[in-house]
């Protein structure tokens, strides 16, 4: 069968129909304006396309820069050129909010160029060892193996680690492991998590410490990075060398988050991001905000240091700890409470004491229903959101009574991950009549 690409999906495939019934097909790796020779294979009532050739090429495709494509399934937009895919997030954006949120933004504001080469600093992928005995990860769609070649997205201190981490294969004892890599503010120090599980249950046994203290260790004598630990299915837990990555928030290297835990890949968006936080909330002394999903603080210790007072929700124990002690460091304990709790439960919380004249919401990626609701059944007078995954960014709005409630005052995005379908948006709330 031949298809022709129309549009691109907000999974990041591209939208074909099929010439008879007008279905919706997907087209992995297609882009608009391809022509292409497929078979079709339905999956969860879902047409998708299986490429057996491409007949023509969109006028937007361009070479990929990584010898890893397309078997990498890392950076799927990587053959759309630059000015297009940006041009697409923002449309895919304006259709999430258009379909769940009944919002069609005409002033939708593109925050900051993208630098796709050797920026990223965070990376984390699932990892094997292959028959020839070398570290290897799984090709995009299938179980066949395939031996890392160099990044051209990650930072090249990253880059270091992820070819070094080879030499760790003989100690892995047959399982997979899930590998958490992190660079610093700075661009020096790196610290890597690693979580080495069976590839099957009751296939191989769980890791001894022994065997935990031998990966993270190696990994630090070595050189690979600066610090490691190591995490096994029964919780056995290992640390070697330092983990703390520092300099995230203004490059104070006091504000830490521990390698495999939540921060801005790139750290031009982070600050882009905080500028924009602290526009839009319009920090006073004394004004009191709650930060729900506050992860190690990255906004709610900006917030501090602007003299607001400051509430920060976190439900993971281990980013609790980093924001506790990230408030701590930063002379900030008088001025931000750390709450270990859901957001709805501190936005209820907050509500009955004295109210947040702010909230700031950076919801997960699959969103947070309950938290919006919270918002919609509180009304705090200004919300400022975040998110990564426009489909439920918008859906988390509509919750909150966003064209209801609330009026829509600034909304629009940073291209953060560039290469992919993928980006962080941002909106702007406020009370209707407050």
């Amino acid at each position: 069968m031949k298809l022709a690409v129309e549009s691109l999906a907000q999974g990041g495939d591209g939208l074909a129909r099929h010439p008879d019934s007008g279905e919706v097909i997907f087209v992995p790796g297609g882009l608009p304006g391809d022509e292409f020779e497929v078979t079709l294979a339905k999956r969860r009532k879902v047409l998708r396309a299986r490429v057996v050739r491409r007949l023509k090429d969109s006028p937007h495709r361009q070479t990929a820069v990584c010898d890893s494509r397309p078997k990498c399934g890392g950076c799927s937009w990587q053959e759309l050129v630059v000015e297009q895919a940006m041009a697409w997030k923002g449309r895919l954006l304006v259709g999430s909010l258009s379909r769940f949120a009944r919002q069609n933004p005409k002033d939708l504001e593109m925050l900051l160029e993208p630098i796709p080469v050797k920026h990223r600093g965070r990376h984390r992928v699932m990892m094997r060892v292959d028959p020839s005995g070398r570290l290897a990860y799984h090709q995009a769609a299938s179980h066949d193996l395939v031996v890392p070649t160099a990044c051209p997205a990650l930072h090249p201190r990253l880059e270091s680690v992820a070819r070094g981490l080879e030499q760790i294969a003989p100690l892995l004892q047959g399982q997979i492991v899930e590998v958490a890599m992190g660079l610093d503010g700075s661009g020096e120090s790196r610290a890597v998590r690693l979580h080495p599980r069976p590839r099957r249950r009751g296939e191989a046994t769980p890791m001894t410490r022994q065997g935990l203290k031998s990966l993270a260790q190696t990994i630090v004598n070595r050189g690979i990075a600066e610090g490691a630990w190591a995490e096994s299915e029964d919780g056995q837990l290992v640390v070697s060398g330092n983990v703390e990555l520092g300099g995230h928030l203004a490059g104070d290297p006091r504000f830490t988050v521990r390698a495999g835990l939540f921060y801005q890949a790139d750290p031009a968006v982070n600050a882009s991001m905080g500028t924009e936080l602290l526009r839009m909330v319009n920090p006073r002394k004394g004004l009191r905000v709650l930060d729900m999903h506050a992860g190690a603080g990255n906004f709610a210790l900006a917030l501090a240091l602007a003299r607001c007072r400051v509430q920060a929700s976190e439900v993971d124990a281990e980013a609790f700890q980093d924001l506790s002690r990230n408030a701590k460091r930063l002379g900030q304990g008088a001025r931000l409470e750390p709450l270990r709790m859901t957001a709805a439960q501190a936005l209820s919380r907050a509500s009955q004491r004295r109210p947040p004249a702010v909230v700031v919401f950076d919801g997960p990626r699959g969103g947070d229903r309950e938290g919006a609701q919270a918002i919609a059944r509180f009304q705090p007078p200004k919300v400022v959101a975040f998110g990564c995954d426009r489909v439920t960014f918008a859906r988390d709005l509509a919750e909150m009574g966003l064209g209801t409630r609330y009026a829509l005052h600034r909304v629009g995005y940073w291209d953060a991950f560039p290469w992919t379908h993928h980006l962080e948006a941002f909106a702007l709330l406020e009370l209707k009549g407050a």
